[in-house]
């Protein structure tokens, strides 16, 4: 099955969250074959990184859609040893440990708590 990484551009992120947008993700992916592996936040950047094994992109893409709306900005087909590139971004010892939100949460937290879709 295909392997692919998406990232979502939410500035004002926090990783509480996408916590909670994962587990709607999870509850969701088996009507659908899809596995949601992994995610990264960097609140400081406001970008969110997602691993996800898919029949195709348009899979994910629904998944994420059904579970809280938020869909990505953009999604990668993962060449390789996903394993190995997946160690490589959880000990990069180059990469600053993010730093915490500056404010209240972005309106998309209030809707994904609450069930409300993104238009579009």
């Amino acid at each position: 099955m295909p392997t692919y990484m998406d990232m979502h551009d939410i500035p004002g992120v926090n990783a509480a969250d996408v916590a909670t947008a994962h587990e709607a993700d999870v509850r969701t992916q088996g009507q659908y074959g899809v596995d949601y592996r992994q995610y990264w936040v960097d609140e400081a950047e406001g970008k969110v990184f997602c691993l996800v094994d898919a029949p195709a992109r348009e899979t994910a893409t629904r998944v994420h859609r059904e579970a809280h709306g938020l869909e990505a900005h953009l999604v990668r087909g993962v060449i390789g040893r996903v394993t190995r590139a997946r160690a490589a971004l959880q000990t990069d010892p180059t990469r600053p440990a993010p730093r915490p939100s500056p404010g209240p949460p972005p309106a998309y937290a209030a809707r994904a708590r609450h069930g409300e879709r993104s238009p579009g």
